[in-house]
């Protein structure tokens, strides 16, 4: 069975930093956790995810801001479809 969640301990190993800084984190707000009899537990998808840059944003803003970029990317290839439905001449219906 996969684990879906990591102790403090186990995440801090995996991140290489200590568990003091990994409760620090967790206090500011920028590691998720989901509590277990007290016990702060850390999400697996946020482990799989932690990049360089996870000082300068919370995990929820990280999690808005992917969400934000696949939706642009979206509206962009809608745009290239509509373009090119307009250059074939079919009529559009918006």
């Amino acid at each position: 069975m996969e684990l879906l969640y990591y102790t403090v301990s186990e995440a801090a190993k995996l991140l290489r930093t200590t568990p003091n800084t990994i409760r620090v984190k967790i206090r500011e707000g920028k590691i998720p956790t989901h509590p277990l009899e007290g016990y702060p537990l850390i999400p697996k998808e946020f482990i799989d995810n932690w990049d360089i840059d996870h000082d300068k944003e919370t995990f929820k803003e990280r999690k808005l801001r992917h969400k934000n970029e696949k939706l642009l990317k979206e509206v962009q290839d809608l745009k290239t479809i509509i373009k090119s439905m307009v250059r074939i001449g079919m009529e559009i219906d918006l």
